[in-house]
C-alpha cells in the first residue's frame, strides 16, 4: 500500500507538469491543438499495448513481483527522460516572471469551481476515470474468467484495448479541431459509456462471449481515447494564461477522486450481487455517460477562451 501511494503521489505531480507543458505547446499552434494532444494520447496507448502482455508474461515466468520490477525500470527511464526536457515557456526577464506570478495569484480552485463549465469538465473527467477504475479492477477479473485464468490472456485483452485507443486518439484529435472539443468530448464520452453498459449483455451468450466482450472493451477504449484530447483541449482553452497547470489540475483532481472512490462502489455492486455478471462495468459506463451529458447541459456561452484578452466563445472560435 505504501508503494502504491508513492507511485500515485509521484504520478499526480508529474502529470500536473505534463498538462502545463502540453498547454504551452498547444498555444504555439492552436489550430492543431486537438491533433497535437491526440499524438500524446496515442503514444501512451502504444506503451499500454506493449506493457500489458509483457507484464502478463513476466508474472507467468517469474512470479507476481516481476511485474513491479518492470514498473520500476519504466519509472527510472521516465525520470531520465523528464530530466532532459527543457522548459516550454521560460520567463524572458524579471518583469515577465512578476506578471506571471500576479496572474497565478488570482486563480484558485474555488473560483474555477464556481464556473459551470469547469464543473462540467470535472464531471466528464471523473466519469472517464471511473471507467479506467473499472478497467483496472473489474476487467481483469472478467477476462480471467473468460480465458481460463490466464494472466497472459488478460494482458492481451488490455493490449487490444490499448490498440483501439491508439486508433481512437487521432480520430478524436481530428474531430476536436474540426467540430470543436465540447461536441467531441460529449459524443465520444456517451459512446464510450454505452460500450461499458453493454458488457453484461456480452456475457450472456457463452458461445460468443469472448468475442463480444473484447469488442465492447475495444470500443470503450477507442471512444474514451478519442474523448481525451477533446477534454484536455477544452480545459486548455478555458485555462487562465500563466496558470494553466493550476487550472488543468482541477479536473485531474476530480478524476483522481473518482478513481479512488469508484473501486469501492464497484466492489459494493459485486458484493450485493446486483444484476448479471459485468454489472460493475455498466455502473462505470453510466457514470461516464452522465459526465459526458453534463458538457451539453452547460450552456455554450460558459465555454469561452482565455487565449486573448477577451472571452471568445468556443463555438465561434474553437481554435482560438
Amino acid at each position: 500500500l505504501c508503494a502504491r501511494f508513492a507511485l500515485g503521489f509521484g504520478r499526480s505531480i508529474s502529470e500536473s507538469g505534463e498538462r502545463g507543458m502540453l498547454a504551452d505547446l498547444a498555444n504555439q499552434a492552436p489550430e492543431l491543438r486537438g491533433r497535437g494532444l491526440s499524438i500524446q494520447q496515442a503514444i501512451s496507448a502504444i506503451g499500454l499495448t506493449i506493457g500489458a502482455p509483457v507484464g502478463g508474461l513476466a508474472v507467468e515466468m517469474y512470479g507476481i513481483r516481476a511485474a513491479f520490477l518492470c514498473v520500476t525500470f519504466a519509472a527510472i527511464g521516465t525520470l531520465l527522460i523528464y530530466a532532459t526536457l527543457p522548459e516550454t515557456l521560460p520567463s524572458k526577464n524579471i518583469k515577465d516572471k512578476k506578471n506571471s506570478n500576479d496572474q497565478k495569484k488570482i486563480v484558485s480552485w474555488r473560483k474555477l469551481w464556481n464556473d459551470p463549465a469547469w464543473r462540467a469538465l470535472c464531471a466528464a473527467e471523473a466519469g472517464a476515470r471511473a471507467t479506467y477504475a473499472a478497467k483496472v479492477s473489474i476487467v481483469p477479473v472478467l477476462s480471467a474468467r473468460l480465458f481460463d485464468n490466464s494472466p497472459t490472456a488478460a494482458g492481451l485483452v488490455l493490449s487490444a484495448a490499448a490498440i483501439s485507443g491508439f486508433v481512437g486518439a487521432p480520430i478524436g484529435g481530428i474531430c476536436t479541431d474540426s467540430i470543436g472539443p465540447r461536441a467531441t468530448a460529449a459524443f465520444c464520452g456517451f459512446l464510450s459509456g454505452l460500450s461499458l453498459i453493454l458488457i453484461p449483455f456480452t456475457l450472456l451468450d457463452s458461445q460468443y462471449s469472448r468475442y463480444a466482450f473484447v469488442t465492447a472493451i475495444a470500443m470503450w477504449s477507442a471512444f474514451v481515447s478519442a474523448q481525451g484530447p477533446a477534454l484536455t483541449s477544452l480545459g486548455q482553452m478555458k485555462a487562465q494564461i500563466g496558470a494553466e497547470s493550476t487550472s488543468l489540475a482541477l479536473p485531474r483532481a476530480a478524476g483522481d477522486a473518482a478513481f479512488l472512490i469508484t473501486p469501492f462502489l464497484l466492489g459494493a455492486v459485486t458484493d450485493a450481487h446486483i444484476g448479471p455478471q459485468g454489472s460493475e462495468c455498466a455502473v462505470a459506463g453510466f457514470l461516464l455517460v452522465v459526465g459526458a451529458l453534463s458538457l451539453l447541459a452547460t450552456p455554450a456561452k460558459n465555454y469561452h477562451s482565455h487565449c486573448s484578452s477577451k472571452f471568445i466563445p468556443v463555438v465561434e472560435n474553437r481554435n482560438c
